[in-house]
């Protein structure tokens, strides 16, 4: 998302996944909140749920929305 958000994941192709994640509020300048979680892939559609449900409260500015 244009240097805001990076989400790295890597899986072991057994279900088991790692994720690298870095939030900046103002890129090259701003705060840095970089973290790592763990989940297995049992966790993946409520993740997706989740992510989908921020997508709509958070539309991208100028991007245009899919019609569902």
């Amino acid at each position: 998302m244009e240097g805001w958000l990076r989400i790295d994941v890597q899986g072991d192709g057994r279900g088991h996944f790692d994720a690298a994640c870095e939030a900046i509020d103002q890129p090259g300048i701003g705060n840095r909140l970089a973290f790592k979680i763990d989940f297995d892939q049992t966790e993946l559609p409520s993740i997706v749920q989740r992510l989908e449900a921020i997508c709509e409260a958070v539309p991208v500015v100028g991007a245009a929305r899919a019609a569902k």
